[in-house]
């Protein structure tokens, strides 16, 4: 059979030449590649590229992401393999189509892996580009998405490397074209072209699509230019992991550039694939306290306080541009050098309540048409520790035991003129306070309370029922304390914080679903025995910072700087992430995200970046892309000119510019004085299903322990006369 004698809508574009044809085998469609066509005038040459490459492919037999051969046919000469139906990667690129963005990390991670596999065997593969990578699957479900086609540019490595030039323009390293038949190059040519791979996976472009010939390009990749990516938004913000291992992919060095098996490591780590952007939040001097969002228009605001005063961020929180910034003032407008306390939205408002000279609640503003602009305070005569409302009323929680129950409509009358309501919960500080189904819950101590909210069968305000909110076998330790209450978003369930342990209570009946004790869970993590582990898992690194409910899942921010991600409904760890030294605030955001698939997403603040956050190659830093500096080696460049090219880093380490610096003075020596690192930072993750959490984590490799998960009911109490907790008072 030739190919002149095939239906042109047979003919498959699976390779570099048209001669790849769809077939059947013993009932199973399958790709049959042709060595031998009408108008070859060396069959010999084609007969060798056919026994090299079934040379390849006998030996990576059954991989789970290399072509498998079927068969092997001599008249006419060629092999039968499988056939993916969605047919190359190429396609899915050049259409705009929408990808999950997980699946653009699982592609990336069978790629890598089976370059991995390749380099074990001492294959160099050579040709690494789109048309090679054939699709199985764009469903995020699915276990397999793409595999690698083509070895008749593969070759087995001598002890010290090829010195053949193979492959396609654009995609070759430039020590491939500087040594081409003179040097031995390795097998971390096929890294480089694994960074132009991820260059057209994250932009969808042509990589030197501005030059018009295969001298020109191999001349811009020796000079040490790379293809544009700066231009394209995912590139910075949604894609930004990506994009770091691209940058140290390609760099000129081989020998900077991480291994095969260090990649398809990086790429299959839970947080380098669920991170959609990072930045600082621009303050040395203060920590971020509190967040608070606002959704009507997807305003995020951060309160940061500290010894030199305080300072509201406001951000775009699809962006994450800053909009606007404010200190807290007095009457005199003089900043204020107390602690923010709390941050609640009410709609329209952003209610602030702080402690210190003086106990007030700002009402702000939530509308950046009248400038943020502050509308009242309400001042207090204890201090203020917790702020909620419903569709009447603001509650403030007070240092005292009591609730101070504010009505709407007179919050912006004076105190004296004010209708007085408030009760006493106990004798204990009201440490957190929500509202669930017009109902109130108050916790105090190691006590959960709920009050009635409006008139009907009882007087509004008074008490619906008592309980202990804490983990048992703790009831009367002194540190017992039930510091947070959370309303899921269904408003079917509470979530409760005593210390390492987060309990989910039912709204109706006060039954305890389950209760998550952090502290086991942060020990099943610690699978090492070094210090830093045995930090991470000690009693107050284990203490729960805050709580963030999404759509089926439950975000747990940690002191330690983890954020756990439970399944909300069993409580099952579905991942886990470890970005900060201490994590402070976590807020839900509904997407699109910056890729467009995103269903929702979390933007975490934090003290401090853990350097490994992200795994064994990639940095976490506070960049939105952290560019690696790196020395290259151009052979074309005269010495003088490398001379002149040299630069310094902050280090005084010399570097080499491929671009020569235009009026940049040389420093000699280290400097002195670097820029003052911020405190905090934020970074956007992706929160995708809890299904999709669970294959992330199962594919990522990583190892832990099992830990204990308490399924119990909680004896519910009935509030007491005799109890010092419910000294009630209307």
């Amino acid at each position: 059979m030739t190919t002149d004698r095939i239906p042109a809508n047979c003919l498959l574009m699976l390779s570099s030449f048209p001669q790849v044809i769809r077939g059947d085998c013993r009932g199973q469609a399958v790709a049959i590649k042709f060595y031998i066509q009408s108008d070859e005038t060396d069959p010999l040459r084609h007969y060798r590229e056919a026994r090299k490459e079934l040379n390849v492919l006998r030996r990576v037999r059954q991989h789970p992401f290399l072509i498998n051969i079927i068969g092997v046919c001599l008249r006419p000469l060629c092999l039968v393999l499988e056939l993916a139906e969605r047919g190359a990667l190429t396609e899915i690129i050049v259409n705009p189509i929408p990808i999950h963005r997980i699946v653009l990390f699982r592609i990336a991670y069978q790629v890598a892996e089976a370059l991995r596999f390749l380099h074990d065997l001492g294959v160099i593969y050579r040709d690494l580009k789109p048309e090679n990578v054939l699709v199985w699957s764009l469903d995020e479900q699915a276990d397999l998405h793409v595999k690698l086609i083509d070895f008749g540019t593969a070759n087995f490595a001598t002890s010290t490397g090829l010195i053949s030039c193979a492959g396609s323009c654009g995609n070759h390293a430039p020590e491939m074209l500087q040594c081409a038949n003179k040097e031995e190059y390795t097998s971390q040519v096929d890294v480089y072209s694994y960074a132009i791979l991820l260059y057209q996976i994250i932009t969808r472009l042509v990589p030197f699509a501005e030059y018009d010939s295969e001298p020109k390009i191999n001349a811009a990749v020796i000079a040490g230019e790379r293809p544009t990516w700066r231009e394209v938004p995912v590139s910075t913000f949604g894609l930004p992991t990506l994009t770091e291992l691209m940058l140290l992919c390609w760099s000129d060095s081989p020998m900077k550039r991480p291994k095969s098996s260090q990649i398809a490591e990086q790429v299959r780590h839970p947080a380098f694939q669920c991170l959609l952007a990072k930045q600082a939040v621009p303050s040395e001097q203060l920590s971020v306290r509190h967040a608070c969002l606002v959704p009507d228009c997807n305003d995020l605001w951060l309160a940061c306080d500290g010894h030199t005063g305080n300072r509201i961020f406001i951000y775009d929180g699809r962006t994450l541009d800053m909009k606007f910034s404010f200190s807290l003032e007095t009457e005199q407008q003089q900043p204020l050098a107390f602690q923010i306390q709390c941050m609640h939205f009410m709609k329209p408002f952003v209610l602030i309540a702080v402690r210190g000279p003086a106990d007030l609640v700002y009402v702000y503003s939530s509308s950046s048409e009248l400038r943020y602009k502050c509308v009242t305070f309400m001042p207090f005569d204890e201090q203020i520790s917790c702020v909620t409302s419903n569709d009447e009323y603001i509650f403030v929680g007070l240092s005292d035991g009591k609730v101070r129950c504010i009505l709407k409509a007179e919050m912006k009358k004076s105190d004296k003129k004010r209708t007085f309501n408030s009760f006493t919960v106990g004798r204990h500080r009201i440490l957190s306070l929500t509202v669930a189904q017009d109902k109130l819950w108050v916790s105090t101590s190691r006590y959960i309370f709920r009050y009635f909210t409006k008139p009907g069968e009882m007087e509004a305000f008074d008490i619906d029922s008592m309980w202990y909110g804490g983990p048992k076998g703790m009831e009367n330790n002194p540190q017992t304390q039930v510091a947070l209450l959370k309303v899921c978003l269904d408003e079917q369930s509470v979530l409760s914080v005593c210390r390492s342990v987060l309990s989910k209570w039912d709204v109706e009946t006060r039954q305890n679903h389950f209760s998550i004790d952090c502290l086991a869970v942060l020990k099943s993590l610690s699978t090492g025995s070094t210090e830093e582990a045995r930090k991470d898992s000690g009693d107050a690194a284990a203490c729960i910072t805050c709580v963030e409910p999404t759509h089926d899942s439950l975000w747990v921010g940690i002191a330690s700087g983890h954020i756990l991600i439970f399944d909300s409904e069993t409580g099952e760890l579905l991942t886990w992430f470890h970005p900060f030294d201490e994590t402070r605030t976590l807020t839900l955001f509904d997407g699109p995200g910056p890729c467009g698939t995103e269903q929702s997403y979390v933007i975490s603040t934090g003290k401090g970046l853990r350097r490994e956050g992200l795994g064994p190659v990639c940095v976490l830093a506070v960049e939105r892309v952290r560019e690696p500096l790196y020395e290259t080696t151009n052979w074309k460049t005269s010495v003088p000119e490398r001379k002149k090219n040299y630069k310094r880093t902050t280090s005084g380490k010399r570097l080499w510019s491929p671009i020569p610096q235009i009026e940049e003075e040389e420093h000699d020596a280290v400097d002195t004085n670097p820029s003052p690192q911020p405190k905090c930072s934020m970074i956007m993750w992706e929160a995708v299903s809890r299904d999709c959490f669970a294959r992330i984590e199962a594919k990522s490799g990583r190892q832990r322990s099992s830990f204990r998960l308490r399924r119990t009911s909680s004896n519910v109490h009935q509030p007491s006369q005799d109890s010092d907790e419910t000294n009630l008072e209307t």
